[in-house]
């Protein structure tokens, strides 16, 4: 039976759609996936820059970068490591 759905997959005109669909369809949602965390990756680095500049709130920061909430940013100052 096993055969016989790789072979539907592999040599049917409808089976290869299929299977082209399903693939498509699994590199839009890793792709959307990365584009996300690579997103969220450059906010979260620029908002520790900013942070550290010591030039703006966390308020003023939070409207540059609206994903994150003022809470994340004083989350992420917590974090940051004083400079030497």
């Amino acid at each position: 039976e096993l055969a016989e759905r790789a072979r539907y997959f592999k040599q049917d005109e409808k089976g290869a759609e299929t299977m082209c669909q399903v693939l498509e369809d699994m590199k839009n949602e890793v792709a959307e996936r990365v584009a996300k965390e690579t997103e969220e990756k450059v906010a979260r680095e620029t908002a520790e820059r900013m942070i550290q500049t010591g030039k703006l709130s966390f308020g003023e920061i939070a409207l540059c970068i609206p994903s994150l909430s003022v809470a994340e940013l004083k989350q992420i100052a917590a974090g940051i490591a004083p400079s030497a």
